[in-house]
């Protein structure tokens, strides 16, 4: 999500293979493609699709934890610039070791 936040071009483009992607993956997978598609459309604050992707992710896993967070964000009303400040408060590679 870190590097998708610095990108929006490749942010678009992962949107689009993510729903491609979505239609052919076994169900395992669903929940984490679905969840970072809605990461996606949330960092360009597109409600609709980013309440639609994250349904998908919970109707696939509800214990997903990173779709949870993200419900929770959503229901609270929490803007997307907070994700997006907040990722933009540490490195890629502070991301990759858990800082954020």
């Amino acid at each position: 999500m870190r590097h998708l936040y610095d990108n929006a071009g490749a942010r678009n483009q992962t949107a689009i293979n993510l729903e491609k992607l979505l239609n052919k993956c076994v169900s395992h997978e669903a929940a984490a493609l679905a969840t970072i598609l809605a990461g996606c459309y949330w960092l360009d604050a597109d409600m609709d699709k980013t309440k639609e992707a994250l349904s998908k992710a919970l109707k696939a896993d509800p214990t997903y934890s990173l779709a949870r967070l993200l419900d929770v964000a959503l229901v609270h009303g929490v803007p997307p610039k907070v994700w997006a400040d907040s990722l933009a408060a540490v490195s890629p590679e502070q991301c990759l070791s858990g800082a954020a």
